[in-house]
């Protein structure tokens, strides 16, 4: 990179030990950011750095050796002819790292909401763990590292309810949940419907109970998800949505819902 490129994004993203740098670190993130993400955030900027590029020189050397010497040995690091390189497993990490602090930062999670249909009805989920405990809706699941969707959703219908059945994908909704004004929760959520999905109902498990109810019974079900009745809709209609969701709290209740489709048609 020339000199001039990199002067201006040490500046920018507060690489190193300047004091513009400081500055601009400090407005990002007041959480302490150690040795280890200095020295990612600068590789991740500047591949092939030096020992005297990644040492910002306020700790002593040796402590610094330290800090580095052990990235290498966690094979996050290593060293070519002088020069340090993050490895296959460093870039690995790097794609859920924020530039500017060099650590994890808290992102959106990928979840899945499991829609079961037989016979014109539904699974009615009751919820018995937390967040949302006592809360009625749909079976949903966070997706594993590595997974495709709809084998995640088939996987997770057998885990959780006993069914088995081929799953499509009828909604995408990005899910923002304000409780008191600031934001509790954040995940992208795919909606996967299982039509007529065979097998006997698990009824009870350490997630809660299930049960199968008319479309009428869930959307009337007290302490429901707020956006129960717009899936169910959607799939009555076969609509295919992509959708902006803000599902609003008071004191860990829902007491609404703001939902926007961004994209929409039939399947």
């Amino acid at each position: 990179m020339a000199m001039v490129g990199k002067k201006a994004l040490v500046k920018e993203v507060g690489l190193g030990g300047s004091a513009a740098g400081s500055e601009v670190l400090s407005e990002k993130s007041s959480e302490e950011v150690t040795e280890t993400h200095k020295i990612f955030r600068t590789l991740m900027h500047f591949p092939g750095s030096a020992f005297t590029d990644l040492w910002d020189k306020t700790i002593p050397s040796n402590k610094f050796t330290y800090h580095l010497k052990k990235m290498e040995d966690e094979g996050l690091v290593e060293k070519k002819e002088g020069k340090y390189f993050l490895t296959t497993k460093g870039k690995s990490e790097a794609t859920t790292v924020d530039g500017c602090l060099g650590k994890n930062v808290r992102r959106p999670y990928v979840a899945l909401l499991l829609v079961p249909r037989r016979n014109g009805k539904y699974i009615l989920y009751h919820r018995m763990k937390e967040p949302y405990y006592g809360v009625h809706g749909f079976p949903g699941a966070k997706m594993d590292y590595g997974e495709e969707i709809v084998a995640a959703a088939k996987r997770e219908l057998k885990e959780e309810t006993g069914l088995e059945g081929e799953g499509k994908i009828v909604t995408i909704q990005n899910i923002l949940t304000i409780n008191n004004g600031e934001i509790f929760g954040h995940m992208t959520q795919f909606v996967v419907l299982f039509d007529e999905p065979k097998g006997e109902l698990i009824r009870e498990s350490r997630e809660g109970t299930y049960d199968w109810a008319t479309k009428e019974d869930v959307i009337n079900q007290k302490n429901l998800f707020p956006d129960v009745p717009g899936v169910i809709k959607d799939v009555e209609e076969k609509n295919f949505c992509i959708k902006e969701v803000k599902v609003i709290q008071k004191d860990g209740k829902f007491v609404g819902i703001e939902s926007r489709n961004i994209a929409k048609w039939k399947l």
